[in-house]
């Protein structure tokens, strides 16, 4: 019975391990690149909506972070997919500029306003920026190293920027806006609501082994 259950263990063990460290560090391209997004640590999808152009109609928002590799990787990245090749040329008329936008609660109470919460605002005039609530402008990014605009968009803040936040917790809350700049409907993703995180590799293996601890003291008990 212990061997059985050292056996376990081990098999266990080596699949959660394997889910570690899957897939490269995203290349901030505006392309998708075969594996690069794997290892979400929060990720969501919104339906096709009719009413808004399929331009500035949000389909998927996938977040990751790099953490404990070479320094210039590290931080947060973001991936913001549409239904249609994205754009921020404005389809209306009239303010505000055509925008995306990603707002993250990272405390949890969903105000979405204190020192460790973070905003992103991208523009075609002013690039994309980085905001904390209370300190104002923490990163002016810098096409092809911070975002890019392709098929899809990318989005890369680098861990010195936000030093007090990454690595991310374990639960918070985030949407992505995405604002036409004109008359016709905006989009919000997800619609109602936020998104939370799925489950980190590591967080899956302390809960996996964790769970798989008290199955074998269980048995241990009825066969002893």
């Amino acid at each position: 019975m212990r061997k059985t259950a050292a056996s376990i263990v081990l098999v266990i063990g080596l699949m959660l391990f394997g889910t570690e460290a899957v897939g490269a560090v995203p290349a901030i391209d505006g392309l998708l690149g075969v594996g690069e997004w794997s290892g979400a640590i929060l990720s969501g999808t919104d339906p096709n909506e009719a009413l808004i152009p399929n331009s500035y109609d949000l389909s998927g928002i996938v977040m990751i972070q790099e953490m404990g590799g070479a320094a210039a990787d590290d931080g947060l990245y973001i991936l913001i997919t549409t239904y249609a090749a994205p754009s921020l040329v404005d389809s209306g008329v009239g303010p505000p500029p055509a925008s995306v936008s990603v707002i993250t609660d990272y405390n949890g109470d969903l105000d979405f306003a204190d020192a460790g919460d973070i905003f992103t605002v991208h523009t075609l005039a002013s690039g994309f920026d980085v905001f904390s609530p209370t300190a104002g402008l923490l990163l002016d990014g810098v096409a092809g190293t911070h975002y890019a605009f392709g098929s899809v968009i990318e989005y890369f803040i680098p861990s010195s920027v936000i030093a007090g936040i990454v690595p991310l917790p374990s639960s918070f809350a985030s949407f992505a806006v995405y604002d036409n700049g004109g008359d016709a409907p905006d989009d919000r993703m997800p619609n109602l609501g936020f998104f939370t995180p799925v489950p980190e590799p590591s967080s899956m293996l302390l809960m996996g082994l964790g769970l798989l601890g008290g199955i074998i003291q269980r048995r241990r008990g009825l066969f002893s």
